[in-house]
């Protein structure tokens, strides 16, 4: 009886050790949310933990494509670079190589062209990128001449400001004071790359992040950028390529939360070097190529109107072909991860927008209605 008894305590033991692993296990893939020097830091775990009942799968459903291969002008792209869309639907298509932007409605519809290549106002020589402003106007970052112009979003050309003294000034946004936030290089010494914030006018207000380069003659092949992006409220999301974490700034420009998730580094392969190689850098007399082991911790991230964070990352699906989506709630829980082989541009009204590009190299506009279950 004795013996029998001592059996069954030793089978509750360690069925009892079994449930405090598995406990433990659980326990390490919780999202802790903490206080850190008075800044609330969410740390996620490598696997999605979100709460009971939050919807966490993302349905896409092609809906929209603009673009002809030929046939009626209005409908060719020549290189189509950056895309968005206002409330009421309109989409506003940025072509590189046209040097215009053109205007479609809901429907797919042409409405407008808006700008022409030149060099007098409200002309463009090389525009890189565009940001359609929470104050209804449309604001493009001209590199070649180094200018961001401001039209309304009938096409009507408002007014410029000058970038001149900024070397590589890219990815300008908006917030609903008419400030503006953007990136540029620094070739000084040690050489850097600044995220800031100006007024209007391109007068610095405050200076939000550097990020070290590497020193002439090294050319760092995996050369990190920072992502940001603006949501309700004025509040600024920035993250850089360097470390897994995004940092949130409310209007006034101090930092209120911090997400951070833990993640497997992907190697950095031969092929990885051969599509390097394939843009031209090359490796001689005065040129020193740096080879990372492992890629940079994301690629980039978006945001839709309802606050999620969408951060693509190095991680490839089965088909070699689809990258996996770190998807983020509001509150920077790690909610959902998701493989897809497109790359969202614009979330907005429940549609997502990308810039497709087909097998024979031609690039055309595509929208996507979202639903989550």
């Amino acid at each position: 009886m004795k013996t029998k008894l001592r059996s069954g305590l030793k089978e509750i033991l360690v069925l009892f050790l079994c449930f405090l692993m598995m406990a433990a296990s659980l326990h390490s893939d919780e999202i802790k949310i903490k206080k850190e020097n008075g800044l609330t830091v969410i740390h996620n775990p490598k696997r999605p933990s979100p709460p009971p009942g939050l919807p966490t799968e993302l349905i896409l459903e092609e809906d929209l494509s603009i673009g002809v291969k030929e046939g009626q002008e209005e409908y060719m792209f020549l290189e189509p670079v950056d895309l968005d869309a206002d409330d009421s639907g309109n989409i506003y298509v940025l072509d590189r190589k046209a040097c215009h932007i053109k205007v479609f409605n809901r429907e797919g519809q042409f409405v407008r062209t808006i700008g022409k290549k030149g060099q007098g106002p409200g002309e463009f020589q090389g525009p890189r990128d565009f940001d359609l402003t929470p104050t209804k106007e449309l604001l493009v970052n001209d590199m070649s001449t180094r200018r961001l112009l401001y039209f309304t979003l009938e096409g009507d050309f408002i007014k410029e400001a000058s970038a001149g003294k900024m070397w590589l000034f890219v990815d300008p946004k908006a917030d609903s004071e008419g400030n503006i936030f953007g990136s540029f290089i620094i070739m000084a010494e040690e050489p850097s790359h600044q995220l800031k914030k100006f007024n209007s006018s391109l007068e610095s207000i405050l200076e939000i992040f550097t990020l070290e380069m590497a020193k002439p003659p090294e050319i760092d092949t995996c050369f990190p950028r920072m992502y940001w992006e603006i949501v309700e409220g004025n509040f600024l999301i920035w993250g850089a390529q360097t470390k897994y974490e995004l940092h949130i700034l409310d209007s006034r420009g101090k930092e209120v939360r911090k997400i951070v998730k833990d993640y497997d580094p992907v190697e950095f392969t031969k092929e990885d070097k051969d599509k390097v190689l394939e843009r031209g850098l090359y490796e001689g007399p005065g040129v020193k190529l740096i080879w990372p082991k492992h890629h940079l911790a994301f690629m980039e991230f978006t945001c839709d109107e309802l606050g999620r964070i969408f951060v693509r990352s190095y991680e490839k699906a089965k088909d070699g072909k689809s990258h996996f989506y770190d998807i983020f709630d509001p509150e920077g829980r790690y909610i959902a991860k998701v493989p897809l082989q497109i790359r969202p541009r614009v979330w907005k009204e429940k549609k997502m927008y990308i810039i497709y590009e087909n097998e024979e190299g031609y690039r055309f506009i595509k929208r996507y209605a979202v639903d989550w279950k």
